[in-house]
């Protein structure tokens, strides 16, 4: 179960600067035989801002919702996984999730010893792709990626890998008159390198194809850097679920261009979104964890201040 708050400043959202959600999730296994399972997640959420039963919207009643549902198991010497599952890039780092993570329909298949290696196909529904301007509610894009990761020796592990999106629908919505494409392509890289025991230092890039010179964002030319993401952070030790008083500390510059993030990982930085982050988590006690974020940055086109607080406390059982 999680707890979490937002507050922004008001310059960035207005009245609307404090958001609060509670969230209670159940993942159900089931056996299959020796080899497969089936699992599944529900997800029910509801608004801590007020007691009228929405999530933020006056339609968005409070509701459970089947989040994933999918078949895994060995297939083709790889472990599959086929249905709705969640999706995320660059696993193996620290700063893995710029890209994506969220839910999509298709199957995955991971394999390797030395490399490993994961290939993803399936679709996702535009209106929660949350960095992709130009995605509308109602139409649905096809997906696929390829990640590998290597971990040379103890201390350093490198990844890298190419995630394409594509809709017809993109090019129904235009900026500045001209349509921005109906595919993206992103080329991602990175590596962790862990400097003692306790510190990780890492980094990962992504690069977009997208046509940034025939876009606009909130009526501004969008700036060439919207088609870039990066991610640079230094992480200090980490939580254990098991032991309480375990903790981790992190400090990080993120840019999440709008043409390279499809839907983040991340609590503080936004898509669209340049600045500073830093982190802690800390275990409250075993299996209770409170997660606090601070994120000081600007829009990367239009250069709008935002400072956001994220406030997460989750119980898991």
């Amino acid at each position: 179960m999680r707890l979490e708050g937002t507050r922004y400043n008001k310059a960035y959202k207005g009245n609307d600067d404090i958001a609060g959600t509670g969230l209670l999730r159940l993942e159900i296994n089931a056996a299959v035989n020796d080899d497969w399972l089936v699992r599944a997640r529900l997800d029910g959420q509801t608004s801590l801002n007020n007691d009228n039963g929405t999530i933020g919207t006056s339609t968005g009643k409070d509701q459970v919702t089947t989040k994933r549902i999918f078949a895994q198991g060995p297939l083709f010497g790889a472990t599959a996984k086929i249905g709705k599952f969640g999706t995320f890039d660059n696993a193996a780092l620290t700063n893995g999730g710029l890209i994506i993570d969220k839910e999509l329909t298709g199957a995955e298949f991971a394999f390797g010893k030395a490399v490993k290696t994961t290939l993803t196909y399936g679709r996702i529904a535009n209106g929660s792709i949350l960095g992709v301007v130009g995605s509308k509610a109602g139409q649905v894009a096809d997906y696929a990626s390829a990640q590998f990761s290597y971990a040379p020796t103890k201390a350093l592990t490198v990844a890298a890998g190419y995630n394409y999106l594509s809709d017809d629908g993109f090019t129904n919505v235009k900026y500045a008159g001209k349509n921005i494409g109906d595919n993206y392509g992103f080329w991602n890289a990175g590596f962790d390198y862990k400097l003692t025991k306790d510190f990780t230092f890492g980094g990962v890039y992504v690069k977009s194809d997208a046509e940034t010179n025939n876009a606009t964002i909130n009526s501004i030319q969008a700036d060439s850097s919207e088609a870039k993401s990066y991610s640079i952070q230094l992480t200090y030790k980490g939580v254990k679920a098991s032991v309480p008083g375990s903790y981790g500390l992190w400090a990080a510059y993120r840019q999440l261009g709008s043409f390279a993030t499809i839907n983040t990982t991340f609590n503080g930085a936004e898509t669209g979104t340049k600045g500073y982050e830093l982190g802690a988590m800390y275990m409250l006690d075993k299996n209770i964890l409170s997660k606090t974020v601070y994120y000081d940055g600007e829009n990367i086109t239009g250069g709008k201040d935002i400072k956001k607080v994220f406030e997460r406390l989750e119980f898991a059982f």
